[in-house]
């Protein structure tokens, strides 16, 4: 068996603007079989109008699922958003807007097109808090509401928390809740 979750995230902020951008993989194997194999890359850039306020001129999501029949699905659209608490302890932001977003499915029916595209709705809230010196704690999520056709409702909540074990080594765990409302159906007709 074997299973890796990798995860990246790198930040910067200015007084003006804040670039992020985050990569996770998961992958198992058992008993010689894939049973998850999933990639995300998020990038946000945001330019802040007041200390609160801010805009984004790019919101962008990469997915890949092999298990939920998405070769690739890409998403990009402007957003606003707000600054509901930034302090050094904690911090907290809601964005959203609208997106085009565009799903290339891995198998399709007979027939079926293997690539849609549509209009879309996304939104999230991010909190970060730091709960002692060596403990971190955050919640994430994200939602798509595309046509059904590229996977109608999605969306992808993250809970998790962090242990500075020492220097800039730490300990993380988190839950991730991934759904997608509407599947492609592959080309034996499984969705």
């Amino acid at each position: 068996s074997q299973t890796v979750n990798l995860r990246a995230f790198a930040q910067r902020r200015t007084a003006e603007q804040r670039i992020k951008g985050e990569y996770v993989l998961n992958y198992d194997e058992t008993d010689g079989e894939e049973t998850r194999n999933n990639h995300r890359v998020t990038v946000d850039w945001d330019r802040f109008i007041t200390d609160r306020f801010f805009w984004s001129p790019v919101s962008a999501e990469y997915y890949k699922d092999k298990f939920r029949n998405i070769d690739h699905r890409f998403s990009l659209g402007p957003a606003v958003g707000y600054q509901i608490v930034d302090t050094a302890e904690t911090s907290w932001s809601v964005r959203g807007g609208p997106a085009y977003t565009q799903t290339w499915f891995d198998q399709v029916e007979a027939a079926e097109d293997d690539s849609v595209s549509s209009a879309a709705l996304f939104g999230g809230t991010r909190i970060d808090h730091q709960l002692t010196g060596d403990i971190d704690l955050w919640y994430d999520y994200r939602f798509l509401l595309a046509s059904r056709d590229t996977g109608g409702y999605s969306h992808r909540m993250e809970f998790g928390s962090s242990f500075d074990i020492f220097g800039d080594l730490d300990l993380r765990a988190s839950y991730i809740w991934d759904h997608i409302s509407d599947p492609g159906t592959d080309d034996v007709g499984n969705t």
